[in-house]
């Protein structure tokens, strides 16, 4: 946590929250294929990854989503850790940076499936903002990968209309 205008206790039961939130979508994602994923997200929202990945609002993160359900049985988790809050400008525009280490395992199958080493290890920055009703959603979701294996992962087999080098086109 960061040093803020906020009590710890306020500071506390925000990052609670937040890290209750982030593990609804990563739900939605893990067990619905993320068919409900904008839900989590502001209609502007931005999901990117690595320089593979750069989706600008809901219907670009949308079109992500079912091309990873387009992958054909696919299971993954996401294991988030070592959360580093940043309440910094809360009281002025309602928004929290969190930092975090996901490691995420993915096959495609049925479970049980032999172990594995994660398909990646991320450093991400997630945005996230208060909503009038209490409620969060991402402002802004970055997945910097320090370790990762393209042989199997979406990421790699991601269209090109996705990419951030396609967008550097225009």
């Amino acid at each position: 946590m960061t040093q803020s205008r906020l009590s710890l206790e306020t500071e506390s039961a925000l990052a609670y929250s937040v890290k209750d939130f982030l593990a609804k979508m990563w739900e939605d994602v893990e067990f619905n294929m993320g068919r409900d994923i904008t839900r989590f997200y502001k209609e502007d929202g931005v999901f990117s990854s690595g320089t593979n990945l750069l989706c600008r609002g809901w219907e670009e993160i949308e079109t992500f989503y079912e091309h990873r359900r387009g992958l054909g049985g696919r299971v993954s988790r996401h294991i988030l850790g070592n959360f580093r809050f940043d309440f910094g400008t809360f009281a002025e525009d309602s928004r929290v940076k969190v930092r975090a280490i996901v490691t995420h395992y993915g096959a495609t199958g049925k479970p049980p499936f032999q172990s594995a080493l994660p398909m990646g290890i991320y450093d991400a920055e997630v945005v996230v903002e208060r909503q009038p009703d209490s409620s969060w959603r991402i402002v802004r979701h970055h997945g910097d990968p320090v370790f990762i294996d393209f042989n199997d992962s979406p990421f790699a087999r991601i269209p090109e209309t996705m990419s951030h080098a396609a967008r550097a086109k225009v």
